[in-house]
C-alpha cells in the first residue's frame, strides 16, 4: 500500500497551508538579524541572540526554518515530477533566471558601486569571475 503524500496533491490544499507566509516570516528573520550586524557592527545586541546568551540569533532560527519547509516544497515538486530529467528542468528554469540576474547585478551594480578603494580587476578577470559564477563555479574575490 502507497503511503499518503506528505503534502496535500491538491492545488488549493497545497496552497492554503500557509507555507509562504512562514518562508517571509523567516526571511524577514533574517533581514532583521542583518540589521544589527549593518546597524551595530555585530548581531550581538540582536534580542535573540541576547535571550539566548549569544547561542542563537534570529537569522539562523530564520534560515533553518525556511530551509525546513522548502525541502517539504521541494519534495512536493518532486512527487508531481514525471520522471528526474522533467524534476530538474523544471528546478533549472525556476532557480537559474534569478541567479542570472542576481549575479549580474552583483557582478556589474554592487561592486562598482561598493569596492573599497583600489579594487581593480581586468576585464579579463571579470569574464572569468562572473563565467564561472554563472557555471555555479562560486569562484569569485569580490568585496
Amino acid at each position: 500500500m502507497a503511503l499518503p503524500p506528505l503534502i496535500p496533491i491538491d492545488r488549493t490544499a497545497f496552497y492554503s497551508n500557509n507555507f509562504d507566509f512562514i518562508r517571509l516570516m523567516m526571511a524577514l528573520l533574517v533581514v532583521l538579524s542583518h540589521s544589527y550586524a549593518l546597524a551595530l557592527g555585530s548581531e550581538a545586541r540582536e534580542p535573540l541572540s541576547i535571550a539566548t546568551n549569544g547561542h542563537y540569533n534570529s537569522g539562523n532560527i530564520g534560515v533553518w526554518v525556511f530551509f525546513i519547509v522548502s525541502g517539504f516544497l521541494i519534495a512536493h515538486s518532486w512527487e508531481r515530477s514525471a520522471s528526474l530529467p522533467a524534476y530538474l528542468s523544471k528546478r533549472v528554469r525556476r532557480i537559474y533566471p534569478g541567479y542570472l540576474a542576481a549575479t549580474a547585478v552583483c557582478a556589474f551594480v554592487v561592486t562598482p558601486t561598493f569596492a573599497p578603494p583600489g579594487f581593480a580587476l581586468d576585464a579579463g578577470e571579470i569574464a572569468r569571475i562572473t563565467g564561472a559564477n554563472l557555471l555555479l563555479a562560486n569562484a569569485f574575490p569580490l568585496p
